[in-house]
């Protein structure tokens, strides 16, 4: 009967054994570091995908309110998309969603400075007494928001016409 045996192996082909299953070893480490860098990309980039996607919104609804033309939206979007989902982008959307917030402002501003203006009209068309006058300076100056100080100014508005118009028929029945 043969007897099957190992071959003893020579120091020379341990080292080799060894330096092959510290390549395994380290390929299997490259393996779960390379995993866990791509997993740590994806939700990265994720991230950053929902912070575009929120900019985007507020943007396009800031647009909308705005009324930006859509030449100028779709200009926009065709400067910006080059930029994909790269900081640069956030950035290009951030500064869009600044201006838009300056712009909004702006307008509400011209839209109390008008509503204030046609109040002051239309106190001095239906002689109003100063009585009974809303403080136009202490409506402007409130701590109040901007779409709260024009809410405000509309409601004064609708106000004095429907008095008017009250008064209008009331004075068309005493004759």
């Amino acid at each position: 009967m043969e007897q099957i045996g190992f071959v003893p192996l020579e120091k020379s082909d341990l080292e080799i054994l060894e330096v092959e299953l510290d390549t395994i070893l380290l390929s299997e480490n490259m393996v779960a570091h390379t995993t866990k860098r791509i997993e740590v990309f994806e939700e990265h980039h994720s991230k950053r995908f929902a912070a575009l996607q929120e900019l985007h919104d507020q943007v396009c609804l800031l647009w909308t309110e705005n009324g930006l033309s859509t030449e100028y939206q779709e200009d926009f979007l065709q400067h910006v998309e080059k930029d994909g989902l790269s900081i640069r982008a956030l950035r290009t959307w951030h500064r869009e969603l600044i201006h838009m917030v300056e712009k909004k402002q702006l307008l509400l501003r011209q839209h109390i400075d008008e509503g204030c203006q046609t109040l002051q009209n239309l106190y001095e068309l239906y002689n109003i007494p100063v009585s009974q006058r809303i403080d136009l300076l202490a409506i402007q100056s409130a701590n109040g928001s901007e779409e709260q100080v024009l809410a405000q100014l509309r409601e004064e508005i609708r106000t004095l016409e429907q008095r008017k118009a009250l008064h209008g028929r009331i004075q068309q029945l005493l004759q």
